[in-house]
């Protein structure tokens, strides 16, 4: 499904408390989905207010 937004160029950000996941996988994904400029994982509205306003 990310995948989806992704080619179509579509930004938004997934907004929680994403620490109480041990998950290594799921962990490096946040990771490489907050480098790039389609999907962001943040714990506030602020800040993914922030980095979608930066991804334009």
């Amino acid at each position: 499904m990310l995948r989806k937004f992704a080619n179509f160029h579509i930004e938004f950000a997934i907004i929680g408390d994403f620490s109480s996941y041990t998950s290594k996988p799921l962990k490096d994904f946040i990771y490489e989905c907050n480098k790039g400029n389609n999907v962001f994982f943040v714990p506030s509205e602020q800040e993914a207010i922030d980095n979608l306003s930066k991804a334009l």
